[in-house]
């Protein structure tokens, strides 16, 4: 799925209130990128001269660890191991790939936790409401055509028992467009522990991921766009340092289309209702340990409203949020969880 890129890393020096703290030693930034998962991915490794050849050497493995990702759980792959699963009409256990198991055992977890919100067998209502690779509708879904969809869409359609999963309805299918790029930043995180670097960030399609400082001694910062398809790419409304967490985000606002009501319908669907979700909450920043679970958490929470969101991020130590809405009068008002750390926004000349 194509996604747009709501979070922004930012350069070293904004947000001056802070106590700008010198580096230990003299460190450069390496940056890396490419493309993945329809969009691109942006890694920077703060490291001392001497391991510049090591950092670059990285670049390599990262465009393996994402083409494996993506052999495993995209849909846009006809040959991948989950297009596969979601080709087969059988209701007999197939055993995942390590990978790919841990992804969907923690998007079925979540889907519990958000009492059906966040959704892997969603793909019939992205379809019928024009948000799939065909493009738009013309017309919107009636309701005999909801009804149809809605009976093949239900976690409860799904069984994993360990590494083996199970269709209870054959023509039941699975996408993890919500949930892959999150456990993808995990996995290059490891893989960069695992090459005894201590201080990067990583982005892949805008979920982010930082460990140690930058290469001027700071946190690393990540901004929050401004949610408005008229603002400029750069506009950021809030910042947030990020050191040894991961921040996600999840919005209404950059994919919809008007129907011929004259309403807005949102990609984001609730699953439970069959429709795009229609409410004043635009926006959600999730702040937690990893980048898988923020990552399936930030949509959940735009479904489900900032109060039930609350709830949720109690009852997980360790998580914070950060939500927008959209007044009637078109202004925006912005909420937070105890504990999200938030930064004030950075000038736009500040942003690369």
């Amino acid at each position: 799925m194509l996604r747009s890129v709501l979070l922004l890393p930012l350069v070293a020096g904004v947000a001056a209130c802070h106590t700008q703290r010198g580096p230990p030693a003299a460190r450069v930034e390496i940056a890396l990128e490419g493309e993945t998962m329809g969009s691109t991915w942006h890694v920077k490794l703060a490291v001392t001269e001497a391991r510049r050849a090591a950092a670059l050497a990285m670049q390599p493995a990262i465009e393996r660890t994402l083409e494996r990702i993506n052999d495993e759980m995209s849909t846009y792959r006809p040959s991948s191991e989950l297009s596969r699963f979601n080709a087969s009409k059988s209701t007999a256990p197939v055993t995942l790939s390590p990978e790919l198991a841990t992804v969907v055992a923690a998007a079925l977890e979540v889907g519990r936790l958000t009492d059906g919100a966040y959704d892997v067998t969603i793909d019939p209502l992205i379809d019928l409401w024009g948000f799939d690779k065909s493009g738009s509708k013309d017309t919107l879904p009636t309701a005999q055509q909801l009804a149809g969809a809605q009976a093949h869409v239900g976690i409860d359609k799904l069984a994993l028992d360990g590494g083996a999963l199970a269709k209870r309805d054959p023509a039941v299918t699975v996408n993890l467009g919500g949930i892959a790029a999150g456990f993808a930043v995990d996995v290059v995180c490891a893989e960069l522990a695992a090459a005894e670097f201590t201080d990067y960030m990583v982005e892949i399609t805008g979920e982010v991921r930082a460990r140690g400082t930058n290469a001027s001694g700071q946190p690393w910062r990540i901004g929050i766009k401004v949610p408005d398809l008229q603002a400029d790419a750069l506009d950021v409304l809030a910042a947030v340092s990020l050191a040894d967490k991961a921040v996600t985000t999840s919005g209404s606002y950059h994919n919809f289309f008007v129907g011929p009501d004259g309403k807005r319908y949102s990609h984001i669907i609730d699953p439970r209702t069959g429709a795009p979700v229609q409410s004043d909450l635009v926006s959600v920043t999730v702040w937690y340990d990893d980048a898988l679970t923020a990552d399936a958490y930030d949509t959940a929470f735009v479904i489900l409203g900032e109060q039930r969101a609350r709830a949720i991020i109690a009852a997980h130590p360790g998580m914070a949020a950060y939500f927008i809405h959209l007044r009637p009068d078109g202004s925006l008002a912005t909420s937070m969880t105890e504990g999200f750390p938030l930064l004030p926004a950075p000038t736009k000349e500040a942003a690369p």
